[in-house]
């Protein structure tokens, strides 16, 4: 009897066994979505001390049309990350760009950033690519 009970188990567990590997393996896999293009914008803000005014890190095409939504600037964080859907086939363009009028009552300072463009004739996805801004004071602006 106990030897029945032992190999009724065993059975029930080959069998429950089976079925999980069974439906695990016959399952469609999820469609894949691509994960498109991948932008990062690296800012050195070293020679851009005592920012006072609000930027906003862009990336925008060739015509000026910005891609994706614009991430606020923030000091001593230097890596911003735009993702869009791809493939791209015209150039990208990264820049720090002033917000509106930020706090134009409290300061004068501004800075300026010659934006960073990669002329890529094709951005395929699941690539990531690389941009560098370096803003500076805009001279006789203190």
């Amino acid at each position: 009897m106990k030897n029945l009970t032992l190999s009724m188990m065993s059975l029930a567990m080959i069998l429950i066994v089976a079925t999980t590997v069974y439906s695990v393996t016959t399952n469609k896999p999820a469609p894949t979505n691509s994960p498109g293009i991948t932008y990062v914008v690296s800012v050195d803000a070293s020679n851009a001390y005592g920012l006072c005014h609000s930027y906003y890190v862009t990336i925008s095409d060739n015509n000026g049309n910005i891609v994706g939504a614009p991430k606020l600037y923030h000091e001593g964080i230097t890596n911003y990350v735009f993702h869009e859907a791809g493939p791209v086939y015209s150039p990208r363009v990264a820049n720090l760009e002033k917000m509106g009028n930020s706090d134009h009552h409290v300061c004068n300072q501004t800075i300026y950033t010659i934006p960073d463009v990669l002329n890529h004739r094709f951005f395929s996805n699941n690539t990531t690519y690389q941009f560098e801004l370096y803003p500076t004071m805009v001279p006789g602006d203190d």
